[in-house]
């Protein structure tokens, strides 16, 4: 086992070495993975390779630090590796979180690199598109971490086999859960705050750089990765057939034949005409459009409990059963409100309370068994595994769009109050039109009672704050428009009366001078 000392922990590392003029490959493993995933991949690749590889902060042998864990921390530890082992002639390859982290090395030490080999990275991430993702991610290690590894082991390789799980649930077993938070944390205010994206990294680098996709990647479809490989000058992009997000331990053979043929072979750069830079400019704008829209589309399964009729739909597709019974509606919707994982306990302590435990316990059995037939029973076979369930908790394997969740995030954002006044009385209406109480009432449950209250009080106090403002500015015409939209949600019974009195009433006064 070999250390690297950096402040108050040790960074685990192997270093296969054979000339220090031969090229060197830099492994990065991605998030919840360590050194191990190259293993086999190592056994097919060039033997006149340098090869080294290291499991980053938090993951596999390397211990942990006090500190909190950021991507330039991730940075740093590679950056002090390469300069510890008087590292030259590198070519990066990170798998994954992974290849982002050999982006910005490769920034740090472009003196060093000679190529970049980037497996299942995302170029481009639009503000905002993976909140859910992430937080359903660091909701569920908190709930039940051995059921967010079964979930990681499904999604990440194809077929999803005993042996390649078995990886991935051990690696992920090692990993911390701290600096796994951490991460997340960080990748949270990233996506937060700005459209996270490394095309322009790219260009900037003028390095040869190889990308390689696996044909069953859910996250970048095959088609739209090898389009954005072509805006990368001096890039190659290749698909492994049959393979999953994790290529590498799905076919390892035929990704080290690409990455030996890529470093070994010529990598001058494909000569470029000024009209050919001018095409590729439109054609990125033309990519980036085409990638938000393909982000934007509506979520596989749809839940709609705001209009009369309860609606659940898979891929448009309703999925159809007896959702009155076995609080089937309200199960589904307590998951979704909680980030779509609880766990038994609290779903019984909120949905069950009356009953005493034992028996509480054997009812929840029930209303899982029946909320899961509702899915296995649909035409799609993709649905069956939607919903996954251990001893300790439930989750849904799958983003939701639900329109509750969507009005409550409305009504945040109407409370912020970041908008022009003309846009926030519009939206205060159109909200206002959405909002049907009564019908929520029907799926029952003292939870979501409570949560309609609250609605109740944030839509009065979000008037009451923009009547104040509309008034102080003399818009007279939209504070009116509030007021009619409003008398459902008043902070108070008869506020939107009186305050349309005394309107009315200095509108007369000022008539009458």
């Amino acid at each position: 086992m070999t250390m690297l000392a950096i402040e108050d922990y040790r960074l685990y590392y192997n270093y296969r070495f054979i000339d220090s003029d031969h090229p060197t490959l830099f492994l990065i493993h991605g998030l919840s993975q360590d050194s191990e995933l190259w293993n086999t991949f190592i056994s097919y690749i060039d033997p006149s390779f340098n090869v080294v590889t290291y499991d980053f902060s938090g993951h596999g042998q390397t211990t942990q630090s006090t500190g909190r864990v950021t991507f330039k921390w991730l940075i740093r530890e590679a950056v002090t590796l390469i300069h510890k082992l008087h590292l030259k002639h590198i070519h990066l390859i990170g798998n994954y979180f992974g290849g982002l982290l050999a982006v910005w090395i490769a920034e740090r030490c472009i003196d060093k690199v000679d190529s970049l080999s980037l497996f299942s990275t995302p170029f481009f991430v639009p503000k905002g598109s993976f909140k859910q993702e992430l937080r359903y991610m660091g909701h569920l290690i908190q709930t039940d971490r051995p059921m967010l590894g079964k979930v990681f082991a499904m999604r990440a390789v194809h077929p999803a086999t005993p042996a390649k799980s078995k990886y991935i649930l051990r690696s992920f077993h090692h990993m911390s859960t701290r600096i796994f938070l951490d991460i997340l944390t960080e990748c949270e205010r990233a996506n937060d705050f700005f459209e996270f994206a490394v095309l322009d990294n790219l260009q900037a680098l003028h390095l040869p750089i190889l990308f390689l996709y696996g044909e069953y990647d859910n996250l970048m479809p095959q088609n739209l990765a090898i389009a954005f490989t072509a805006m990368v000058p001096n890039s190659r992009g290749f698909v492994i057939p049959g393979a999953g997000r994790h290529f590498v331990i799905d076919d390892p053979p035929a990704t080290a034949n690409l990455v030996n043929k890529f470093i070994l072979e010529d990598q001058s750069p494909v000569p470029m005409t000024p009209m050919y830079e001018n095409y590729m400019d439109h054609f990125k704008k033309v990519i980036m459009e085409g990638y938000r829209q393909s982000l934007q589309k509506p979520c596989a399964l749809q839940i709609q409990v705001m209009s009369k009729d309860f609606r659940v739909t898979w891929k448009g597709l309703p999925v159809e059963g007896t959702w009155n019974q076995r609080h089937a509606k309200e199960l589904l919707l307590f998951l979704v409100m909680n980030g779509g994982t609880v766990t038994r306990d609290q779903i019984i302590d909120i949905l069950i309370p009356e009953v005493p435990v034992v028996q509480a316990k054997s009812r929840l059995r029930v209303a899982l068994a029946h909320l899961n037939k509702l899915f296995r029973e649909h035409s799609d076979p993709s649905l069956r595994h939607i919903l996954i369930i251990s001893r300790t908790a439930i989750t849904l394997n799958t983003e939701v769009s639900c329109d509750l969740t969507e009005f409550l995030e409305s009504v945040e954002q109407l409370k912020k109050g970041a908008a022009s006044l003309s846009d926030q009385a519009k939206e205060f209406v159109h909200l206002t039109e959405l909002y049907h109480p009564e019908f929520l009432v029907s799926l029952g449950g003292e939870w979501l009672n409570a949560c309609i209250e609250q609605l109740d009080r944030d839509l009065g106090l979000a008037m009451r704050e923009l009547i104040q403002q509309l008034q102080n500015e003399g818009l007279n015409a939209m504070t009116r428009s509030v007021l009619s939209a409003g008398k459902n949600v008043e902070p108070y019974e008869g506020f939107c009366e009186d305050t349309m009195r005394l309107q009315n009433h200095g509108k007369n006064l000022k008539n009458a001078k």
